[in-house]
């Protein structure tokens, strides 16, 4: 359970980077917020970039699972999604967003 995790923090906060953050200066701060339970790993990442449907991109073409295996991008989100229990991208009034990783063990 623990490299799942791992994994979906890894590919989470890498496309907040790349995507999220791409236009903004490299001192906007991305924050992490980890909530452990006795039965489930909560991870929040929050960013200030521009919002995206997530839902969206997991059923859009590009998301395909038989696409080639030589795509370098495009399958963060369902690898996250495959990863985790629960995957969740809201935006806040103050012009946030957070993405939701869960994981029940």
């Amino acid at each position: 359970m623990l490299w799942q995790c791992k994994v979906a923090l890894a590919e989470g906060f890498t496309n907040t980077v790349r995507y999220a953050h791409k236009n903004l200066p490299p001192t906007t701060p991305i924050d992490l917020e980890l909530t452990f339970s006795s039965h489930s790993l909560e991870i929040k990442i929050w960013d200030q970039g521009q919002p995206f449907d997530l839902q969206a991109k997991l059923n859009s073409p590009q998301q395909d699972p038989v696409a080639p295996l030589e795509m370098e991008s495009d399958r963060g989100l369902l690898l996250m999604r495959s990863l985790t229990d629960t995957l969740q991208y809201i935006r806040t009034g103050e012009g946030r967003n957070c993405l939701i990783l869960q994981k029940s063990f």
